[in-house]
Order: C-alpha cells, then structure tokens, then sequence
C-alpha cells in the first residue's frame, strides 16, 4: 500500500490546526459575558474615563485615575476592577478597546 506524500499529510495537519484555532475564537466570542454593575460614583468615573478614551487623552486618563485613587472608598469592588482593567488598556495604546469596554459598562447600566 502506497503511503501518502508527507506534504499532503502536512497541508491536513495545518488545516486541521486552523479549523481548532477557528472553533476555539468562535466559541470565546460566543461565550455570555456577565453584566457590570457600576456604583453611582463608578458610573460618573466611567462616563468620564469613555470622554478620555475617545478622545485618546492621557491626561484624562491620569486625572481619572487619580480620582479613583481618592475615592477607592466610595467604589465597589466590581467599579474599581472595570475601570483599572480600562485605564491599563488605555494607557498601552489600546484606545479603541477601552472605548469599547467603557460604553460596553455604561450600557449594562440601562434598565431593560
């Protein structure tokens, strides 16, 4: 019995690869994503930050994170996570994601 060409074998392998690394992407983005639940002030801090994010202001950004820095107390846990975890994404050149997480948490605010 004849054995197939090693290359024919390789092209299967990769495509195979590709078809595992389609099925894993498709899956994430797929996957329910929880809702945030901002305080008041958090909410006030997050309209904030998406003003600065859309505008790609480093400055706002510090000034943003210097008011959360003094009113940590006034955040919760879950206000103080999303708006670091933005301020990172800002602060690495990540403009356009941070927008979108910012208006991504504003919007879990409406009340359907």
């Amino acid at each position: 019995m004849a054995r197939p060409n090693q290359s024919v074998k390789s092209i299967r392998k990769t495509w195979l690869l590709v078809a595992a690394i389609a099925i894993c992407l498709l899956a994430f983005l797929s996957w329910p994503r929880s809702t945030v639940e901002l305080s008041d002030h958090g909410y006030d801090l997050t309209n904030a930050l998406y003003r600065a994010c859309n505008q790609q202001s480093i400055e706002g950004i510090s000034k943003i994170e210097q008011l959360i820095g003094e009113s940590e107390p006034e955040l919760s846990a879950q206000s103080h996570a999303v708006l670091t975890s933005i301020i990172s994404q800002a602060k690495s050149g990540r403009w356009k994601e941070a927008t979108v997480e910012c208006r991504q948490a504003l919007d879990d605010q409406v009340q359907r």
